[in-house]
């Protein structure tokens, strides 16, 4: 895998132990959740352009 995605993961990893440690209210936890799922699409999205532009760019 990339650096990209290894950091993310280890983003990822703080923020679930830094949510374990400190038990927040629901509201809070459930918007982390949100961004965090928002923060993963937007990568996932990133990822898939970028493979895309180089498929186009091999084949042109």
């Amino acid at each position: 895998m990339s650096a990209h995605t290894k950091g993310s993961a280890r983003r990822l990893r703080a923020l679930s132990t830094i949510q374990r440690s400190a038990p927040a209210p629901t509201a809070l936890s459930r918007l982390l959740t949100v961004l965090t799922g928002a923060v993963l699409v937007s990568l996932g999205i990133w990822a898939l352009v970028g493979i895309w532009a180089g498929i186009v760019g091999i084949f042109q």
